[in-house]
């Protein structure tokens, strides 16, 4: 039961980080997750109701399981520690600041966004953008 418990946690988190990647056009994500810490769950006859309540940063991903219609069950929370890679824009070549984007000054390279969150994943949002400070090659846009 309780690896069920955490089965459901770890895809509803998987889930949620995974349609963040869809929405910020992040290509081909990877997800892992540092392992849960094993403890018992209580019974739930109704099976586990798993919520994320806070998923903006994959270092502390929030969530909270209840058990439906037994309201004696006490709910359980978790946090999980996730890492993300997946293909996103960076700096091609050196771009000074206030220069406007060209298709030739980025490209997609696979890299970790776990603390970068707002990395870019499609070229339309870069492009003719201009960086507020100087890019290096290989950056994170």
């Amino acid at each position: 039961l309780a690896a069920s418990l955490e089965a459901q946690v770890q895809d509803a988190a998987r889930r949620a980080v995974l349609d963040t990647a869809d929405r910020e056009g992040w290509v081909a994500p990877e997800l892992q997750f540092a392992p849960l810490s094993a403890r018992p769950a209580p019974a739930c006859a109704a099976g586990w109701e798993v919520t994320v309540q806070d998923a903006r940063s994959l270092s502390r991903l929030r969530l909270a399981a209840h058990c439906p219609g037994s309201p004696a069950v006490a709910a359980q929370t978790f946090v999980l520690r996730a890492s993300l890679s997946a293909e996103v824009l960076v700096a091609r070549q050196r771009v000074a600041a206030g220069q406007a984007l060209a298709e030739g000054d980025v490209e997609l390279q696979r890299r970790d966004i776990s603390q970068a969150s707002d990395a870019l994943g499609r070229l339309e949002d870069a492009l003719d953008q201009a960086p507020r400070s100087s890019l290096r090659p290989g950056q994170i846009l």
